[in-house]
């Protein structure tokens, strides 16, 4: 080292001028970062999160497109804040929309839309698709490996109430196969869902429609054996969807958008992942069920294809649910796919939201700190 005019000089020693100025860009790095963080935090302070008031008819493993999106947050990665409840007994999903105690409600259209009580206005509005079928199964008491339509006649089926969407898709499917209800097989309907599988267990009926987590239960069990998936039998209907006031639609359209774009990621995401990840990703919202049994469900509804992989309501889909509900005797308020359907946000939300998987997204960009550290050794 040598000094000329007062100034210190580094010679031959490059490596010590690389380090400084390594230090020198960490220093400006790390200052623009926290600088950075003060005023984003400042900003947040200043926002206030809008939260959705969601209401589900019920908890259960058809809505596994909406636990991930609630789980992994896609909703939060939104700027949403989705207060998730679920019907208690007594309540009504469609009352509580109609009283405005939820903003959005996820359930099945064809009761929420077609059947309910009769309105002459503000009727819901279905804008985002969730499973894009039926959800039950039809069990037998002995096990029929060749199970034909034509063997319930003069046999009883055990369903729910006439005007529950299972129990339309189940009549529509015995007047596709020709078979009359109430005429040609008995139908019991007038049993509340936590009496069915016992009356079947203790000898009623020679079939039970059942949905999931009791279908494979009771198979475990040696009661009954699913011979056949009624979502699949069927044609192509919105089973469950989320649906809102078009008041309600009107005033936070934005908030309803990213609410579809939530949904939307969680749709791909179920497409890139095993059943064993997604039940990973829901287990918080079924703490009463086996990790394998969560599995074994995901699974059986893979199989039927039931869940959509986009949340646009196709309108041959709703026409065939309509038709359903008209052939039935059970349509209250007719309710065409214009009015019923919007996917003005679902669209939106194919266009805009892109899931890349794991395994495929890029590093993100950021210091090498090995390299870093590699200059002090």
């Amino acid at each position: 080292m040598e000094i000329i005019s007062g100034t210190t000089f580094f010679k031959g020693d490059s490596h010590v001028k690389k380090r400084l100025l390594v230090i020198l860009a960490i220093v400006v790095i790390l200052s623009g970062l926290v600088y950075t963080r003060y005023i984003f935090t400042k900003d947040t302070e200043e926002i206030k999160i809008p939260v959705i008031h969601l209401v589900e008819e019920r908890r259960t493993p058809l809505f596994i497109p909406h636990y991930v999106a609630l789980n992994l947050g896609f909703f939060t990665e939104q700027n949403i804040d989705v207060q998730c409840s679920t019907v208690q007994e007594g309540e009504d999903a469609l009352q509580l929309l109609s009283e405005n105690r939820a903003d959005v409600i996820l359930a099945g259209p064809g009761q929420a839309i077609l059947t309910g009580p009769p309105r002459e206005t503000n009727n819901p509005v279905a804008f985002a698709e969730v499973t894009k079928r039926d959800g039950a199964f039809i069990m037998v008491r002995e096990d029929k490996s060749n199970f034909q339509w034509t063997d319930v006649k003069r046999r009883t089926i055990i369903t729910g109430p006439a005007t529950e969407d299972t129990s339309l898709v189940l009549e529509y499917i015995l007047r596709q196969h020709k078979i009359s209800p109430n005429w040609e097989v008995n139908v019991i309907e007038n049993l509340p869902p936590s009496l069915r599988p016992g009356t079947f267990m203790s000898g009623t009926g020679s079939f039970l429609v059942v949905e999931e987590p009791e279908a494979g239960r009771l198979e475990r069990q040696g009661i009954g054996k699913v011979v056949a998936s009624l979502g699949q039998e069927a044609n192509s209907m919105p089973a469950s969807t989320y649906m809102a006031n078009p008041s309600y639609l009107d005033s936070n359209s934005q908030d309803v958008q990213k609410l579809v774009n939530g949904l939307y990621k969680a749709q791909q995401w179920i497409k890139y992942h095993t059943p064993d990840e997604i039940a990973a990703a829901v287990k918080k919202s079924f703490p009463g069920y086996d990790s394998t049994e969560l599995v074994q469900i995901i699974k059986r509804y893979q199989q039927t294809d039931l869940w959509s992989l986009k949340p646009i309501i196709i309108k041959n889909s709703y026409e065939n649910l309509y038709q359903a509900v008209k052939n039935s005797g059970e349509l209250v308020n007719n309710v065409s796919y214009s009015k019923a359907v919007t996917n003005r946000y679902a669209k939106k939300a194919v266009k805009d939201i892109h899931y890349v998987p794991e395994d495929k997204q890029k590093p993100k960009p950021g210091l090498n700190w090995q390299y870093i550290k590699s200059l002090f050794n």
